[in-house]
């Protein structure tokens, strides 16, 4: 079985009020959506380790890069 951990960590009113509505925007948890974000942050820090170039393509079909440091 996985081991668990809790956490515990403030967040200005601004940053929890974002986190809220993306959690009511998509149906998850508090919880769900920092997990979410959490894998995103690794995908692009691994990303940036590897020097690889992160593209966005929006509805048309333009891309941009996405610069990160």
């Amino acid at each position: 079985m996985e081991k668990i951990y809790k956490v515990s960590f403030n967040l200005s009113a601004d940053d929890f009020k974002i986190l809220e509505n993306m959690a009511t925007e998509k149906n998850l948890s508090l919880a769900d959506v920092i997990r979410q974000a959490l894998s995103y942050y690794k995908f692009f820090d691994d990303s940036i380790k590897k020097q690889s170039k992160i593209l966005v393509e929006d509805k048309n079909y333009n891309l941009k890069k996405v610069i990160l440091n």
